[in-house]
């Protein structure tokens, strides 16, 4: 975790903005104990909820999402980003 706050505080100090993410994963198989302590490290707020990929959205692995959860996971993404901006404006 050290290496990753590094690299935060180098892009922080050229003001590059930096939003972490979740694995993406089939829900079945991702155990939260590991992203859990990661976010509350770093105070990050997007639920690693979000990018858990349901059963009909799983292609052939558990972290190969078809187009259908390529596209939700995108959109959301995108959602939380837009409303980061929001917040930076």
């Amino acid at each position: 975790m050290i290496e990753i706050a590094d690299f935060i505080a180098r892009c922080k100090a050229i003001d590059i903005q930096v939003t972490m993410l979740p694995p993406v994963f089939y829900t079945r198989n991702m155990t939260t104990t590991w992203t859990e302590k990661l976010y509350d490290y770093f105070q990050e707020t997007v639920t690693p909820e979000l990018f858990r990929l349901t059963e009909s959205e799983v292609y052939d692995s558990v972290y190969h999402a078809n187009h259908e959860g390529q596209k939700r996971v995108t959109n959301q993404l995108i959602q939380q980003l837009l409303e980061r901006e929001e917040l930076v404006e």
